[in-house]
């Protein structure tokens, strides 16, 4: 599905940030769906990737290129939806 995200559940974070948050309030008014998954490795060779993000409330949101010896899809759709700049506005 084109417009689905996956994220790790919160139980299994260290925090439940305030980016992290934020973000997928974005992505919900944007109209996508949210799923709340252990994210297993072989998700992240599945052809339907689009892209993997690491979310902090200090740098923002980082699309993450390489992960080991595998390039991975850069999508900008989650730094397009979720502009934090635009919150200061």
């Amino acid at each position: 599905m084109e417009s689905e995200w996956v994220t790790p559940p919160v139980e299994s974070l260290a925090v439940a940030g305030v980016m992290r948050q934020y973000a997928l309030e974005c992505l919900r008014a944007s109209g996508h769906t949210i799923r709340e998954q252990i994210i297993q490795p072989a998700l992240l060779s599945s052809p339907g990737l689009r892209g993997l993000y690491l979310v902090n409330s200090v740098v923002g949101i980082v699309a993450v290129r390489r992960l080991g010896s595998v390039d991975l899809p850069v999508d900008d759709g989650l730094e397009t939806i979720c502009d934090p700049l635009k919150t200061l506005e």
